[in-house]
C-alpha cells in the first residue's frame, strides 16, 4: 500500500495531468480572428493594397516583440472604433517575425517593431508612397492621422464633406444632393475641428445620406439654422423641417454617433470608451486565460531545468536568418558591430566543434568584408547558407526548449537572446593574443548589436538608455557579468504587469530566495522592488547557473527524447515541463481516473488542502536532495 507521502506527490503530479489536458491551445498571430484587422502576408499583401480604392493603415509587428503584445489591444480597439470607416480607410497587420514575410517587410524597409505606414488611395508603388505614421500610438492620435491621410487623397469622384462647402445659401444644400440622398447631416464647427470629419466617416456607409460641414463664419446660413454653438450637427430631410441633433455642445463624437443609431442613420458598431486612451481593456485574446493557482510553479515550484544549448543556437538562428534579414544592406556601423558580434561568438560561444567551426569562418569572412560602406544582408545570407566547410554549419529550424512560453509568441526569441548574452558574459574565452578575454568588450559587443540588430523599438530604447551607465559603473570583468544581470531584472521589474508576460512564467527577481538564500540580505519585505542582494554571492551563482549547460546527443540541434520542447500543435496542448507528446490516450486517462479518485478521497476533509500543500513541500525538498545545483529555475521569462 503506497505510504501517505508517496500519495501527496503523486496528487501533484496527477494534477499536473489534469493541466496538460485542460490548457488551451495557443495561436501565434496576435490578430488573428479580428475581422476588423486585415492579416497580410507576403503573398497578399500587393494584392489587396495595390491600387486599392480605400487607404490603409498597416502595422509591421513582430510577435515576439513584447512591446507590439501590448500594444494589440490597443490596435483591436482602434480597429472597432474606426469600424465604419472601412470603405474609404481600413486597418490591416503583417507579422513580420513569420519567415514567410521576411520579404515583403525588407522590401518596405521595415527593421524596427511595430512600425505604422499609411497607404495612399490606388498607390502603385507601396515602399516608395506609403508614409511611415510617427505619432502618438493613442487610438485618439492614430484615428486623427487616418483622418488627415484621408482628405489628403484625390479621390474621384470627390467626397461632399472633405472641405467646407462653398455655397452661401440654403438651396445650395438641395442642389448638391442626388435623387439617392434623402437627407443629409449639416455640421457647423470650427476649421481645425475633427469632429465633422469623423462623424462623416461613421456615416459614409449609408448611401442615402450626405454630409456637409459648414465654416462657423457662414453667417446667413448660421442665421437660417439658428446656430448658437459649436461645434452643432442638423438633420436636414427633402421636403421636412431642419432638425437639430440634441447633444451638448461640446460633446465628443461617441454621442453624436448614438444619436445617429437612435435615429437608424448608421449600424451598430463600437466605439472606443475613452477618446484619449492610451491603452485598452478589450478581449487580450492573445493572452491564456489560465488561473494563477493553477500553474507549474504552484505544483511543482522547484521544477526546472538549467541553460540548454537548443535556447542559444536557436537565438542565433532567429537573429541572423530573421532579424538581420530585415535590413536590405548595413552601412559600416552596423557591419563593425556585426563583425565584433561574431568575433565573441567565434572565441566564446559554447556551442558544437560544429558550431564554433562556422562562427570561426564567419568572423574571417566578415574581416574581409568589414571595410565595405555598404554590405548587402542578400551576400550574408549566402555565406551562411553556403558555408565552404562541410562540418561548419548554422541550424535552419527555430526549437525553443527552455524558453518556451505557454503560447507560441510568448518568451521565445527576447528569452533566448538574454541567456545567450548572459552565457557569453560568464565564458572563460581567449583573446586573438592568448590571454582572458576582456568581458567589458563582451558587454560593449552585447550593446553593439542591440543598438543595431534588435528591432523591438521600445525594448531597444530601455536597454540603450540604462547603458548609458556602462562606462562610468563598470571597471572590471565581474563588474560587467554583474550590469547585465541587473540590466535583466530591471526590465523584468518594469514588465512585470506588462500585457506581454507570460501568465504561465511570470518575471521575478533573478536569483530567487529558493535558488540562492546567500544571494539576498534577510528582510521581512516580500516586495521586490526593496530586496537587498550580496553581489559577491550572485556573482559566484551567476558564473555557475550559465555555465551549467545541457547539451543533446545529435550536437545540439535536435532535443534529447526528453525534454522541454513544445509539444505538437495537433495535440491540443501546451507545453508546461514535459513534453507531453510522449504522453498517450491511455497515459491521460490514467491520469484523470487516478487524480479523481484521489480528489474524491481527501476532498470533503480538512486534509485535503494540507495534502496539496504538504505536497509541495515535499516535492521541493525532493527536488532540492536529488538535484543540488543542477536543476534551476528558468528566471529571466521575458
Amino acid at each position: 500500500m503506497a505510504s501517505h507521502q508517496d500519495l501527496n506527490h503523486w496528487t501533484g503530479i496527477l494534477m499536473v495531468c489534469l493541466m496538460i489536458i485542460a490548457l488551451p491551445s495557443c495561436q501565434a498571430d496576435l490578430y488573428e480572428g479580428i475581422t476588423s484587422i486585415q492579416s497580410l502576408n507576403n503573398d497578399t499583401i500587393d494584392r489587396i493594397l495595390v491600387k486599392s480604392n480605400r487607404c490603409w493603415m498597416v502595422q509591421f509587428y513582430s510577435s515576439w516583440c513584447g512591446h507590439c503584445q501590448s500594444f494589440a489591444p490597443t490596435y483591436i480597439g482602434l480597429a472597432e472604433d474606426v469600424a465604419g470607416w472601412k470603405s474609404v480607410v481600413a486597418l490591416a497587420a503583417v507579422d513580420c517575425s513569420d519567415v514567410r514575410n521576411v520579404p515583403v517587410c525588407r522590401r518596405h524597409h521595415v527593421d524596427e517593431f511595430p512600425t505604422f505606414k499609411l497607404v495612399n488611395f490606388m498607390s502603385s508603388n507601396l515602399p516608395s508612397t506609403a508614409i511611415v505614421y510617427k505619432g502618438k500610438r493613442t487610438i485618439y492620435s492614430m484615428r486623427r492621422a487616418m483622418v488627415d491621410h484621408v482628405v489628403k487623397q484625390p479621390w474621384n469622384p470627390p467626397i461632399s464633406w472633405i472641405n467646407f462647402i462653398k455655397f452661401e445659401h440654403f438651396r445650395g444644400f438641395i442642389s448638391k444632393m442626388s435623387p439617392k440622398h434623402h437627407a443629409a447631416i449639416v455640421i457647423f464647427e470650427d476649421t481645425k475641428s475633427y469632429l465633422g470629419r469623423e462623424l462623416a466617416l461613421d456615416l459614409v456607409s449609408n448611401e442615402e445620406m450626405i454630409v456637409f460641414r459648414v465654416d462657423r463664419n457662414k453667417k446667413t446660413l448660421i442665421q437660417k439654422f439658428h446656430v448658437i454653438d459649436y461645434p452643432s450637427v442638423y438633420f436636414l430631410k427633402r421636403n421636412s423641417k431642419i432638425v437639430k441633433i440634441a447633444v451638448k455642445s461640446n460633446s465628443s463624437r461617441k454621442l453624436y454617433v448614438k444619436s445617429f443609431k437612435n435615429m437608424g442613420l448608421i449600424s451598430s458598431f463600437k466605439l472606443s470608451n475613452s477618446v484619449n486612451q492610451k491603452k485598452t481593456e478589450l478581449h487580450n485574446h492573445h493572452l491564456p486565460s489560465v488561473s494563477a493557482k493553477f500553474t507549474l510553479q504552484n505544483v511543482l515550484p522547484n521544477y526546472a531545468p538549467p541553460v540548454n544549448i537548443i535556447d542559444l543556437d536557436s537565438a542565433l538562428v532567429f537573429a541572423f536568418r530573421r532579424e538581420l534579414c530585415l535590413k536590405s544592406t548595413l552601412d559600416k556601423n552596423e557591419t563593425l558591430a556585426l563583425r565584433n558580434f561574431v568575433m565573441v561568438l567565434s572565441k566564446c560561444y559554447p556551442g558544437s566543434p560544429k558550431r564554433m567551426q562556422f562562427f570561426q569562418l564567419f568572423y574571417k569572412w566578415m574581416n574581409k568584408n568589414e571595410h565595405l560602406n555598404r554590405l548587402s544582408t542578400e551576400r550574408i545570407t549566402k555565406f551562411i547558407d553556403h558555408v565552404p566547410f562541410k562540418n561548419a554549419s548554422l541550424p535552419k529550424k527555430i526549437i525553443w526548449s527552455k524558453c518556451t512560453g505557454s503560447q507560441s509568441h510568448l518568451r521565445g526569441y527576447p528569452c533566448g537572446l538574454w541567456t545567450l548574452f548572459h552565457t557569453l558574459m560568464v565564458q572563460n574565452c581567449r583573446s586573438h593574443f592568448g590571454g582572458p578575454m576582456d568581458r567589458r568588450k563582451i558587454l560593449y559587443t552585447i550593446h553593439g548589436f542591440v543598438q543595431y540588430f534588435f528591432s523591438c523599438q521600445k525594448c531597444r530604447h530601455h536597454f540603450m538608455k540604462e547603458a548609458k551607465t556602462i562606462r562610468s559603473s563598470v571597471k572590471t570583468n565581474d563588474d560587467a557579468i554583474l550590469w547585465l544581470w541587473r540590466a535583466h531584472n530591471k526590465a523584468n521589474l518594469r514588465l512585470k504587469d506588462d500585457k506581454s508576460s507570460d501568465p504561465e512564467f511570470p518575471k521575478i527577481q533573478f536569483p530567487p530566495l529558493y535558488l540562492c538564500p546567500t544571494c539576498r540580505l534577510p528582510s521581512r519585505s516580500y516586495n521586490d522592488t526593496v530586496i537587498k542582494w550580496k553581489e559577491k554571492n550572485v556573482l559566484k551563482f551567476l558564473k555557475k547557473f550559465y555555465n551549467d549547460i545541457e547539451y543533446n546527443k545529435n550536437e545540439a540541434e535536435m532535443p534529447l527524447q526528453v525534454n522541454y520542447v513544445r509539444a505538437p500543435t495537433s495535440l491540443n496542448v501546451i507545453k508546461i515541463g514535459w513534453d507531453v507528446s510522449l504522453m498517450n490516450t491511455t497515459d491521460i486517462s490514467f491520469c484523470i481516473v487516478m487524480y479523481l479518485t484521489v480528489r474524491t478521497l481527501l476532498f470533503n476533509s480538512d486534509r485535503f488542502n494540507k495534502v496539496i500543500v504538504q505536497s509541495q513541500l515535499n516535492d521541493i525538498t525532493f527536488f532540492k536532495s536529488r538535484y543540488p545545483m543542477n536543476v534551476y529555475t528558468t528566471h529571466h521569462t521575458i
